[in-house]
């Protein structure tokens, strides 16, 4: 039996604790009695005969192997000097980007973390079958950890989900330009995960937001996207000496998710901010339990921070007249259409409105039913535009829309990394006051464009595509799929749209000119 066949064995049992089982494995051709293999390894009885069972038969406690078995280094391990040696490249690379955002609570951890952060991971995950997940990733672990299992020419599946585009942008640069296996998707884990990616993930890494709140969001979604009971989760975490009580209180809400700590490191994480901790903080080895995934709860506060607009004080100063407001676009439209409110904020309320996370739940979800002659009006104006932003625009299939935004935010309309959503639409003022101000967007896309399509498809891109092309070009299935493949975007077949990158969304665009 050949080192890829038994891989495969050991990841289909044992999902992201194959490299345990390839350890036994690996120990099991110098011993004969299961007892002494299992003092060898340090590993349980239980799991050390579960992996025996697969490949050897039993005679009382002693084993024989069943077929021929290729064990030559089938347990790899890494020593740190052996990757060390990247230091360097990886710190040129991250020192690249220069936006980091106090708003979402980045503080960057320095090169030599992420070094030892890929040791760590290797040496507990068999990267060439696990499917690794980072929720956030402004350190760039992702980014360490392709580069150097490129530089080993060994195989691996990275995910990165994150809010920032500034991060997400980084990341697919950086992926282009050293041809690195990672796939980066848009997502605010207040609103959820993109969901076709939940449930497929033996390794999920996270440096959350340092309160309870924050910690217990980034988890839950964590278990969202765990494979199975398999799965491991490492979370990054630390409070000052003296806050013993906030510890306990992080410690409690993760706690509530039936997870284990299989092992607390501590310092392991060394960050160029953060004096409060010491410029320092632990990684969490968590383990899931079959209660893990009962009654994951799905409302979570919006503010979750510690710096910024979405902090636990924050305060939302600036108060809008919803009814004013319609009213006005009411006598501009000169329409008597069902105007649908999508807003952010919990503490106000708005006749016949919806809350965005409902509203990207619904779509993920395909479930949408709203009058055709409905109109949305997305408010922007709780939340940055840097956080919750345009892409709200694509997620609707409305020919004409509006949006709600301070003055304060103009500016960031004009950004550069918009200039892709914003070039689909027609956009005029249609009302202004001291606080804020409203546009209309209507789609500038011909409703037979496989442009349009494609992007108001509720789908993920592979189906999308082949559904568009095949009705709109009149060619087959199987051709439709072959033109996919050969799209610079095809890795993100199973996306949808609305959880591109701002980087790779251009990508799509220029493709369906």
């Amino acid at each position: 039996m050949t080192q890829q066949e038994i891989r495969s064995i050991c990841y289909e049992k044992f999902g992201g604790y194959s490299k345990l089982a390839l350890s036994v494995l690996f120990k099991a051709k110098n011993f004969s009695n299961i007892h002494d293999l299992c003092k060898s390894t340090g590993i349980s009885f239980k799991l050390v005969k579960d992996v025996l069972c697969e490949f050897a038969s039993f005679d009382g406690d002693e084993y024989n192997f069943n077929k021929q078995l290729d064990l030559s280094g089938i347990y790899q391990a890494l020593e740190f000097f052996e990757i060390e040696k990247y230091e360097s490249d990886i710190e040129n690379i991250i020192s690249q980007f220069k936006m980091h955002n106090k708003s979402l609570d980045h503080v960057s951890a320095t090169a030599r973390t992420l070094i030892k952060r890929v040791w760590y991971i290797f040496n507990n995950v068999d990267t060439n079958f696990c499917k690794i997940l980072f929720l956030g990733d402004h350190d760039f672990t992702s980014i360490a950890l392709a580069y150097i299992l490129n530089k080993l020419n060994l195989d691996y599946s990275i995910c990165v989900v994150d809010i920032d585009d500034n991060v997400l942008d980084f990341i697919c640069e950086n992926s282009d330009k050293f041809n690195l296996n990672i796939t980066a998707l848009y997502s605010d884990f207040r609103l959820g995960v993109p969901i076709n990616y939940c449930d497929q993930f033996d390794l999920i890494f996270s440096d959350p937001p340092y309160t309870p709140e924050g910690m217990s969001l980034f988890l839950q979604r964590a278990i969202e996207c765990a494979k199975n009971r398999y799965a491991s989760i490492y979370l990054c975490y630390k409070t000052a000496e003296l806050s013993a009580s906030v510890g306990l209180k992080v410690q409690k809400e993760l706690l509530k998710n039936h997870i284990y700590f299989r092992a607390i490191l501590p310092n392991f994480n060394d960050y160029t901010g953060a004096e409060a901790l010491g410029y320092r903080s632990d990684l969490y080895i968590c383990s899931l339990t079959p209660k893990s995934f009962d009654n994951i709860d799905t409302k979570n506060d919006y503010d979750i921070y510690t710096h910024g607009n979405n902090s636990i004080e924050a305060k939302n100063c600036v108060k809008i007249n919803y009814d004013d407001i319609v009213d006005i676009l009411s006598k501009k439209t000169n329409i008597d259409k069902n105007l649908i409110k999508i807003i952010s904020n919990t503490k106000f309320n708005a006749d016949n409105s919806i809350l965005v996370d409902v509203f990207y739940k619904q779509k993920r979800n395909k479930n949408t039913n709203y009058p055709k002659d409905s109109i949305f009006v997305f408010d922007f104006t709780y939340q940055n535009i840097d956080v919750l932003n345009l892409r709200s625009f694509i997620m609707s299939d409305k020919k004409l829309q509006y949006g709600i935004f301070l003055n304060s935010q103009i500016e960031a309309l004009k950004s550069e990394k918009y200039k892709t959503i914003l070039s689909l639409f027609d956009i005029k003022q249609v009302y202004k006051d001291n606080d804020c101000i409203v546009y209309s967007f209507s789609s500038k896309i011909d409703d037979f464009s496989i442009k349009k399509t494609m992007l108001y498809k509720n789908s993920n891109l592979k189906n999308a595509y082949v559904s568009c092309l095949t009705q709109l070009s009149k060619i087959t299935k199987n051709q439709a799929r072959e033109k996919f493949m050969n799209l610079k975007v095809s890795k993100y077949a199973d996306a949808m749209v609305f959880d591109l990158p701002l980087y790779e969304l251009n990508k799509l665009y220029l493709c369906l000119e």
